[in-house]
């Protein structure tokens, strides 16, 4: 099993999307991303709204 890690860090400004690898295709099992989203500004307030498509790859040993 290839276990890879991606981090990602972004500065939240707007609006905007959030994509994995290769959306909308899946991208290889144990793939590990972590997002670490950043307001600009301390009083900034970051939501996220999920589009219907979004899912998690089965679970493996109860871990997803």
């Amino acid at each position: 099993v290839h276990e890879s890690q991606h981090d990602k860090v972004l500065s939240v400004t707007g609006d905007g999307i959030i994509q994995s690898p290769d959306f909308p295709n899946t991208y290889p099992r144990n793939t590990v991303i972590v997002w670490r989203l950043v307001a600009v500004t301390e009083s900034s307030k970051i939501q996220l709204t999920f589009d219907p498509r979004f899912g998690l790859e089965d679970a493996e040993d109860g871990i997803c």
